[in-house]
């Protein structure tokens, strides 16, 4: 089995302590898309008005988490003391205050993604009307399992579709136990948003949530090795076993499946490792109590693991 690498190249928003207010970064820290300004672990950029970031992949949710920690704090020191950094999925700028800014602070001009589920490629975001002053900060996830593949090549995106669609099920749906924004999802993340790379695939689903804490980056690296180390043992994919539902669930922000007697909880509870039930957002009378569990692959059941701990 080749070798699987997790990485993540996460956005944020930064906050002045001194107003209380979010700011554009477009002039608060160095690098580019084009040209990431490197940092111990990773590197870091300017993405519009939100600070991004990259790691080096990780083999290990501990690596994973010192590698996120040790950018941020590459962040946090050229900030300086009078701004925070903020892990929310949505800002909203004032209307005066966002018309001031440079039109490389506010124009979107993302590449497109694709939807793993149907193969087409997703809308481009609009941010106009209602929309308008609103910007997004995603937590994308990068899965490697091997090397200078061709990202048109059929087989290849077949491959990354099938990863991208267990993801959905092994951290798309979990995600929603802590994050129920919404308003993301207008413009970013539907179900199954990759984008095809020559190591393998970037999932685009998650917003940023995650960084806030400690125990959900370590779960997001195991929950997104678990995904695929299923697919290398030959388990069914989750798509065989429950269909496109993550589609619906994640497209209209549902949380209905966590209801014991649904079909698509009683399967993944037999696959997929949920969160803690202290990140749930849900409310505490409707959530059922559930309990971390692992796949039972066709090689035999895996012991229970802490979120400290690595597979």
């Amino acid at each position: 089995m080749p070798q699987i690498k997790v990485g993540c190249d996460p956005e944020m928003f930064i906050r002045d302590k001194r107003t209380g207010k979010i700011v554009s970064c477009h002039d608060l820290l160095p690098g580019t898309k084009e040209k990431p300004f490197r940092v111990p672990g990773g590197a870091i950029q300017v993405d519009g008005t939100a600070a991004e970031f990259n790691i080096d992949p990780a083999t290990c949710s501990s690596d994973f988490n010192f590698r996120i920690q040790a950018v941020l704090g590459e962040i946090k020191k050229r900030l300086g003391e009078n701004y925070d950094l903020v892990f929310e999925p949505v800002a909203r700028f004032d209307k005066e205050y966002f018309d001031k800014l440079p039109k490389s602070a506010t124009e979107l001009g993302c590449n497109p993604d694709f939807n793993a589920w149907t193969g087409s490629v997703n809308p481009p975001p609009d941010a106009s009307g209602d929309m308008y002053g609103v910007r997004t900060a995603s937590g994308h996830i990068h899965l490697g399992w091997t090397e200078d593949q061709d990202p048109t090549d059929p087989s290849h995106i077949m491959d990354c579709n099938l990863v991208a669609q267990n993801l959905d099920y092994y951290l798309g749906l979990p995600s929603l136990m802590w994050d129920r924004d919404n308003t993301r999802r207008k413009l970013y993340g539907m179900a199954g948003a990759v984008r095809y790379k020559p190591y393998g695939v970037e999932y685009r689903v998650l917003s940023n949530s995650w960084l806030a804490s400690s125990d959900l980056i370590r779960y997001v690296w195991n929950s997104a090795y678990q995904a695929i180390l299923a697919l290398f043992q030959n388990q069914k994919p989750m798509a065989e076993l429950l269909g496109d539902s993550a589609r619906d669930i994640l497209g209209k922000n549902q949380m209905w499946w966590v209801e014991k007697n649904s079909k698509v909880y009683k399967t993944m509870q037999n696959y997929v490792t949920f969160p803690p039930n202290k990140y749930w957002e849900k409310d505490k009378k409707e959530a059922p109590t559930i309990e971390k569990k692992v796949a039972n692959h066709k090689y035999g059941k895996r012991p229970m693991y802490s979120l400290d701990d690595d597979f």
